[in-house]
C-alpha cells in the first residue's frame, strides 16, 4: 500500500513539474542580457525579434518588485508575448537598478536609456521606431508611465499600467491633453493597500478630466469595470496598442503663396 502511495505521489510531482516548466518555457529571446547603458550593472534587456519583411512594432515590458527586487525573466511566460511574437510584434523585457543603489528618480532616468538604445537598433533589429508601446507591473507601471508622460521626447505610442501602486500620483503632474492613451488593470481587492483599486481610479479620473484616452479594468474583487466576455487583459492590451499603431499619420499641408 505504501509503495502504491509513493508511486502515485511521484507521478503527481512529475506532472506538476512538467506543467510548471511548460508555463515558464515561453519563446526564447532572440538576444539576451544586452547592455543598454553603462551606468549600472543591471541595465540589461532581452529582446524578441519576429521574422518580418517590414519593420515591426515593439512592446517594452518593465517588471515589478517595489524597486527592490524582480527580474526581466518575469515576462517570459506572458501570453501577450507567446501569442503575438509570431504575428509580427517585437518585444523587450528590461532590468533596471534598485533603490539600494540609487534613488527612484534616478532609476526612472536610467530607464529612458533602454528606449533610446532600442531605437538605435531599429534598423539592425527591423523595429519601427515610431511604433513603440510600453507596459509594466506595479513599480514597472510607474516606469512605463514615466517614459510615456514625462520623457515625451521618446514618443511612446501607448502605455499599459498593471497593478497601479500607491504613491504614484506624482506622475500625473506631467499628463497633458492628447498625450498617448493609457490602459489600466488591477486584480487586487480592497485589502491590498499597495495596489488598492483606488490608485488606478485616480489615474482614470485624471485622464478623463484633462483629455487623455484611458481604459480601466479589473478583477471581480477589485470592483473595477470588467473586461468584455471572452477576452483577457493581455488580448485587450494588444488591441489597444494595435489601434494606435494603425492610426493614420497626420498630414501637414504646405502653405501656398498668394
Amino acid at each position: 500500500m505504501l509503495r502504491l502511495v509513493l508511486k502515485t505521489l511521484t507521478v503527481i510531482i512529475i506532472s506538476i513539474l512538467a506543467f510548471s516548466n511548460s508555463i515558464i518555457a515561453g519563446p526564447k529571446p532572440t538576444h539576451k542580457n544586452i547592455k543598454y547603458s553603462d551606468t549600472h550593472k543591471r541595465n540589461k534587456l532581452d529582446v524578441w525579434i519576429p521574422k518580418s519583411k517590414t519593420p515591426t512594432p515593439l512592446i517594452v515590458y518593465f517588471h515589478g518588485g517595489s524597486f527592490k527586487h524582480g527580474d526581466k525573466s518575469h515576462f517570459y511566460n506572458r501570453s501577450i508575448l507567446s501569442i503575438n511574437l509570431g504575428k509580427g510584434v517585437a518585444f523587450a523585457s528590461v532590468n533596471y537598478p534598485f533603490i539600494k543603489d540609487i534613488g527612484i528618480l534616478e532609476i526612472l532616468a536610467n530607464t529612458t536609456a533602454s528606449i533610446k538604445f532600442l531605437k538605435s537598433k531599429s534598423k539592425e533589429w527591423n523595429i519601427d521606431p515610431n511604433k513603440i508601446a510600453v507596459m509594466g507591473t506595479s513599480a514597472g507601471a510607474i516606469i512605463a508611465e514615466y517614459l510615456t508622460y514625462w520623457a515625451k521626447d521618446l514618443k511612446i505610442t501607448g502605455c499599459y499600467g498593471e497593478q497601479q501602486p500607491y504613491r504614484s500620483w506624482f506622475l500625473l503632474t506631467a499628463f497633458a491633453k492628447n498625450d498617448p492613451p493609457l490602459i489600466l488593470y488591477t486584480r487586487s481587492g480592497l485589502k491590498d493597500k499597495v495596489h488598492h483599486p483606488k490608485h488606478a481610479k485616480t489615474f482614470k479620473t485624471h485622464c478623463d478630466n484633462i483629455g487623455i484616452q484611458c481604459e480601466l479594468y479589473g478583477s471581480k474583487t477589485s470592483g473595477l469595470p470588467q473586461l468584455p466576455t471572452g477576452i483577457n487583459i493581455e488580448k485587450k492590451v494588444m488591441q489597444f496598442f494595435t489601434k494606435q499603431w494603425n492610426q493614420p499619420k497626420a498630414i501637414t499641408k504646405k502653405k501656398t503663396k498668394d
